[in-house]
């Protein structure tokens, strides 16, 4: 995140960061959960007895627990999934967010570049937030024409003050 002595700029990328903030919590913490069924499910395939740990996984049976173990690790990888999509319903009417998840095989976490496009009364902006483990880069991208941009800005950050004022998520 740049510092800027537009206070409008400082909104919008606080909000972005916010919110990829928010987004690989949420991702974390559901890469977390996949791993630990995981490891159960290994324990089950292993034959070790998780009865005393989860009376019903007794009652289940290994087969019954192995499905069940299999759908919470298909939900947590969705979860992890639509971490991403915690744009205010306000802020994704008035713009288009596009999330694209690159993931890389020594790495935890996939690498995320989202771009948020604004089209304001007189130009359009463009904010990109883009990911690597726990790092976090928000760059505005705006057209050339400054005047223009800077009223674009105070438009967008209008619509995120009104965001942050109605969404359920704080951001």
């Amino acid at each position: 995140m740049t510092t800027s002595s537009d206070p409008n700029q400082a909104v919008i990328e606080g909000f972005f960061f916010n919110l990829a903030t928010e987004s690989l919590e949420r991702a974390s913490a559901a890469m977390q959960m996949a791993k630990s069924y995981r490891l159960l499910k290994r324990q089950v395939l292993e034959g070790l007895d998780l009865g005393a740990q989860f009376p019903q996984a007794r009652k289940l049976g290994p087969e019954e627990t192995i499905s069940v173990i299999d759908e919470a690790i298909e939900a947590f990888e969705t979860d992890e999934k639509r971490a991403w999509q915690l744009l205010p319903d306000h802020l994704a009417q008035k713009g288009r967010w596009q999330v694209l998840r690159k993931t890389h095989p020594f790495e935890h976490m996939a690498r995320v570049q989202a771009t948020y496009h604004f089209v304001g009364s007189q130009a359009a902006l463009k904010v990109q937030v883009t990911t690597a483990g726990e790092r976090i880069d928000v760059r505005m991208l705006p057209t050339r024409q400054r005047q223009a941009t800077s009223q674009t800005m105070a438009e967008l950050a209008k619509s995120i003050t009104f965001a942050r004022l109605t969404s359920s998520v704080a951001l």
